[in-house]
């Protein structure tokens, strides 16, 4: 009897179940199709001409530099006529809006499909997959950005040399001056006031205090004045192209910067104004935990010449960051990353130096294409321009070509089970797509795309890059996204 209570509320549950899956499947297409359902991004206003077309030497890796997703020996290579069916195959009525597609053999490189390939589109954030090609392509996987502290020189006297000795002669004794020290931003993407997690140890503000701490006590110093210096970062924190709404999802960037500017650490959320004098005062708070006195408010200002180190704190290797920015989609980090591509290659860290960076850094691939124009490293800018064939192009050297890559490949989020992929890949159609697929995602409001990897049925990898572009059914677009690429994970094109 027991036994038969138990086997009836178990099918009442699955059913309740499915019914629930069904049901909400159907509640997000309509909200969808309302407008209702609001992207990670947020809405924003579209202009009716937004999707008009304009017109239109790798350091050595010091790694493993075998191939990182080698091609099944047995594969056969993929035919265009087959790729090129199983994705015109798939559905579009009632879409609207333009595709851009490519498709690429990953050991080859060839062309499978190209649908308005050399169009420039908006990408959403698929952008980061350039923005962490460049930057890995500049500085490497073992590279840190470090945040240090430095020691003001002591005041010259009047002729610029040292203050002369007191006098033996007794006077009234003057105060001591208390002794500077200057925090200085190395653009650190993920300093913060904690660790995140034993599986994601960030460098913390406490630690670099700590150390502070202890080189202030040595040398017999327990009362400092504060300065922070943020000035490795040039030009405006907030991009013109991004809409004020856009301020709960990212903050204003800055070369030093605790939690991400975020304030309750999370993303969507509420951002601070200024992320540098923020960082200071965590700083300071930190240095009298470590019985170190901040006399008066922390004040910006640039480090001096001749300056003595005290202490220095390394980010994550880049690698690590790479691979986190790619999975969670961080916009934060991934604006930091553009400025380090401008510096590296000499330019402002600025947004007009970034974008001029990662121009020539791609065309040292052969991946810029004439037409596209880079605005921002996130992607969250709608006047950002790229083509698909540029993104395949990309997708084939991180695979395939330079193992220094690494970091963007495995920190794309997995069809059906990680990241920004985690809830899809359910709808029929596009369940061939779960655990084989991995790629980045992009969501603006009339933008989606899809750029990454799979591997086909007779194990050839293809490589694509998918964006739809002011399309009336959003749902369906995203879905057509998803089933795209889940036919290519069935195919048997070879």
């Amino acid at each position: 009897m027991v036994e038969s209570f138990v086997v009836a509320v178990l099918i009442v549950a699955v059913v309740a179940l499915l019914v629930a899956g069904v049901a909400g499947r159907a509640v997000e297409r309509g909200l969808y199709a309302t407008g209702l359902w609001v992207p990670v991004t947020g809405p924003t206003t579209v202009a009716p001409t937004l999707f008009e077309q304009p017109e239109v030497s790798t350091p050595t890796p010091s790694f493993d530099e075998s191939p990182v997703a080698p091609v099944a020996p047995t594969a056969a290579a993929p035919d265009p006529a087959r790729v090129n069916a199983a994705i015109t195959g798939i559905d579009r009525g009632g879409i609207g809006g333009t595709f851009h597609v490519s498709v690429v053999d990953l050991a080859s490189g060839d062309l499978l499909h190209s649908e308005n390939g050399t169009s420039p589109a908006v990408p959403a954030s698929t952008m980061k997959v350039l923005t962490s090609v460049a930057v890995l392509h500049e500085y490497g996987v073992e590279h840190h950005f470090t945040t240090r502290v430095l020691l003001e020189p002591p005041p010259a006297g009047p002729s610029g040399s040292p203050a002369p000795a007191p006098s033996a002669t007794p006077t009234t004794p003057e105060p001591e001056p208390v002794p500077g020290i200057v925090l200085v931003g190395g653009g650190d993407p993920y300093l913060n006031t904690a660790t995140l997690d034993d599986s994601y140890p960030a460098p913390t503000i406490g630690t670099l205090a700590e150390r502070t701490a202890a080189a202030l006590k040595g040398r017999g110093i327990d009362t400092v004045t504060l300065t922070y210096d943020d000035t490795l970062f040039e030009g405006p924190a907030w991009n013109p192209t991004w809409p004020s709404n856009y301020a709960d999802q990212v903050s204003p960037v800055s070369a030093l910067t605790v939690n991400q500017g975020r304030v309750t650490g999370e993303s969507p959320g509420a951002r601070v104004a200024d992320p540098a004098a923020v960082t200071a005062a965590e700083f300071a708070k930190a240095l009298q935990r470590h019985g170190i006195t901040v006399d008066g408010t922390p004040a910006r200002g640039a480090a001096p010449s001749g300056g003595a180190e005290l202490a220095a704190l390394e980010s994550l290797p880049l690698g690590e960051i790479v691979e986190h920015l790619m999975r969670v989609s961080d916009n934060d980090a991934a604006e930091i990353m553009m400025r380090h591509v401008a510096i590296a290659r000499g330019k402002p860290g600025s947004f007009e130096g970034g974008r001029a960076a990662i121009a020539e850094t791609l065309t040292d691939w052969d991946a810029w294409t004439e037409g596209m124009v880079v605005h921002d490293g996130s992607g969250l800018s709608r006047e950002t321009r790229i083509t698909t064939n540029s993104l395949a192009t990309l997708i084939r050297v991180i695979t395939t070509d330079e193992p220094r890559y690494r970091p963007v490949m495995t920190g794309m989020p997995v069809g059906g089970v990680d990241g920004s992929l985690r809830l899809r890949y359910v709808v029929d159609g596009t369940t061939a797509g779960r655990g084989q697929v991995r790629a980045k995602t992009g969501t603006l409001r009339q933008v989606h795309s899809l750029a990454g990897y799979v591997r086909s049925a007779d194990g050839a990898l293809i490589g694509f890059a998918l964006v739809s572009n002011g399309a009336d059914d959003e749902y369906a677009a995203r879905t057509w996204l998803e089933k795209a690429s889940a036919a290519m994970a069935a195919c048997g094109c070879g």
